[in-house]
């Protein structure tokens, strides 16, 4: 198939590096080959969400990235002076050229336009008038799908379609008083469906720390304030650090009488350290004094004098940043985490997810029932874990930009086990058969160019599309055929794969799912993997020109351009492509029986799995990730 190598079906599946699932390449070779063709064609769907506004691809994509926030805003229209259309993905980010404006918007709701940069806010889409802002921030805060804007804010396609046929309306000026019941039926079938408009003060409250987290200040000066012992005494700080070569995480819990208690993970060195004391020497000069000395620090607070965001501390050696905590919040809508920990490597794992109901009952992906939490009078959220009969604690911190904690992790003799991550995600829940059925799941690894594509047919059937097994230091592709079922009493996915000597190999992995991702433990439960979703491709959003990068062939890039007219070109050969009824797009080459299979990530509206067999030569699977020029 056009200047490629003849590859082999991996025999064993590859273990999967950082950043790939563990269902994907989880199986070993199938002798059933049957249906690799088009393992999905008898779908009727494949994702449960309504298909995006697609890109208009008559206008290039600009060359710069910008981000709009107030948490990241994912889902909201978006186009450039220059005529570009497209959609913000999951980090807030759109494309420009420099020089251009671009005007955000949904459906007939006008947010705003502005000179294109590296970073929008409210602020800016406003012209600087704080009540635009604050306006245009309830309006994005309510339409948020689960209703928590501190783990991002995230439009739903639902959404975007009522908002197509509202009247045209000017989001910064209207009366939301009077827009009110328009405004919430825009959200009436989000995650969570907002009963009325966010508040003003809870608006502003979150669109501030936003902007103390993506403008931060970085010195003392004329914004800042002095540090007092009111700041310090009983109040808990933390900063998190996550450089190349130097990855620390601190929480400091300064008490009444001068002491302090410090959790640490240094470079994967775990420590609780007591015996250090603290004094305010004179407003805004800070000492502290253990076993080796006393160190002083010239210290000011920056945001609300009764409750600033963070503090700075400088010395000599340079400043450090401690960011407040804040009380955990217990809402209507669920809160999913996931836990990361650093190891003497210096190695990031995420290795657990914990979902927080509104009763406080926590959910764990790495055991199966329900813990209880409670939220303690320092506001940490304390999670019970049978396991080993310990309590672990979680301490949110302020200005993020999103939802970012400390967890602390203790045995059942409440000895420190770890000090790591908690980042806040879209609320996660086990997985069940009608969510698994007919869909795509897709597991990229970016630095190693690694993808597996997770195909469930409704008939049971589970084709597993690789490239990340090896022959000594040569990437292979390959594809493994099983049957898949799930128990939805408890989210586990199970894979049952018979060998040519007629045996079964089975693999359970209990998998849980957002709206546009899916997290499964490695084979050894040791991380937990994520992987994107897939949504339906539209017409519109498929023309246009791609790159195909495909790792295991002799020509690694190659190019694809898709025209409206349904023909299209494959590194100069001609072709032909439709849209299958699951939203899976085919191309097809005259003379050649050869099948092309392409499906678009729900977290992106620029990033595709590729897949390219032939049925006549079972052995020669061309997996690799597709990205919009």
């Amino acid at each position: 198939m056009f200047e490629k190598n003849k590859l082999l079906i991996a025999i064993l599946a590859a273990t999967l590096t950082v950043g790939l699932t563990a269902c994907g390449g989880s199986s070993s070779n199938s002798g059933d080959q049957g249906g690799i063709d088009d393992p999905d064609k008898e779908l009727d769907g494949n994702s449960d969400g309504t298909p995006a506004p697609g890109d208009d691809t008559t206008v290039a994509a600009g060359s710069e990235t910008g981000r709009f926030v107030d948490s990241a805003v994912g889902g909201i229209e978006y186009v450039t002076s220059a005529g570009y259309m497209s959609i913000t993905n999951d980090n807030g980010e759109f494309r420009f050229n420099e020089g251009e404006t671009v005007t955000f918007r949904l459906g007939q709701l006008n947010f705003g336009t502005v000179q294109a940069g590296s970073l929008i806010t409210p602020v800016e889409l406003a012209g600087g008038d704080s009540e635009k802002s604050v306006n245009i921030a309830r309006v994005l805060q309510t339409l948020d799908d689960d209703g928590i804007p501190d783990n991002g804010i995230t439009i739903t396609p639902a959404t975007r379609e009522k908002a197509a046929i509202q009247n045209p309306t000017d989001v910064a000026t209207v009366n939301l008083d009077t827009a009110k019941e328009i405004i919430l039926s825009l959200a009436s079938d989000n995650t969570s469906a907002p009963i009325d408009v966010v508040t003003r003060e809870k608006a502003e409250s979150h669109l501030n720390e936003t902007l103390a987290a993506e403008k931060p200040v970085t010195s003392c000066g004329v914004s800042t304030t002095p540090v007092t012992e009111v700041h310090l005494q009983n109040n808990t700080f933390g900063y998190i650090r996550l450089e190349e070569d130097d990855k620390e995480i601190n929480l400091m819990s300064f008490g009444a009488s001068d002491s302090l208690i410090e959790f640490h993970n240094d470079l994967g060195f775990v420590e609780k350290k007591t015996g250090t004391t603290w004094r305010v020497v004179t407003n805004g000069e800070v000492s502290f004094t253990d076993s080796d000395g006393t160190e002083t620090f010239t210290a000011c607070a920056v945001g609300p004098t009764e409750a600033p965001y963070y503090l700075i501390f400088n010395s000599d050696d340079g400043a450090v940043t401690l960011y407040s905590t804040k009380a955990y919040n217990a809402t209507s809508a669920s809160q999913s985490y996931l836990l990361t920990s650093i190891d003497s490597l210096l190695n990031e794992l995420q290795h657990n997810i914990v979902t927080i109901d509104s009763e406080l009952n926590a959910e764990l992906i790495s055991s199966l029932g329900f813990e209880s939490a409670s939220i303690a009078q320092s506001g940490a959220l304390e999670v019970s874990d049978s396991t080993d009969n310990s309590t672990d604690a979680l301490y949110l911190l302020a200005a993020q930009g999103k939802q970012i904690g400390i967890y602390l992790d203790f045995n059942g003799s409440e000895t420190l086990v770890d000090v790591g991550i908690a980042a806040g995600i879209p609320v996660t829940t086990p997985v069940t058969t009608s969510s698994v059925a007919g869909n795509t799941f897709v597991a990229r690894n970016e630095a190693d160019n690694e993808t597996i594509i997770l195909v469930h047919r409704s008939d049971g059937t589970a084709f597993d599309y690789h490239n990340d097994a090896y022959q000594g230091s040569t990437q292979k592709a390959g594809v493994n055929v099983s049957t898949w079922e799930v128990n939805d009493e408890t989210g586990e996915l199970t894979y049952t794969e018979t060998t040519e000597s007629g045996e079964e190999s089975t693999e359970t992995f209990r998998v849980f799912e957002s709206n546009t991702r899916v997290y499964a433990p490695d084979e050894e439960g040791a991380s937990v993997e994520t992987l994107s979703k897939t949504q339906a491709i539209t017409e519109a959003s498929f023309v246009g020109s791609f790159n195909v990068n495909v790792p295991t062939e002799n020509t690694v890039d190659n190019a694809l351009v898709i025209n409206s007219d349904k023909t299209c070109s494959y590194d100069g050969t001609p072709c032909t492509w439709a849209i299958d009824a699951s939203g899976k797009a085919e191309l097809s080459f005259a003379g050649e029986n050869v099948v092309t299979q392409i499906w678009q990530l729900a977290t992106s509206n620029d990033e595709f799995a590729f897949v390219m067999t032939e049925p006549d030569l079972v052995s020669d699977i061309q997996p690799g990730f597709m990205t919009r020029n």
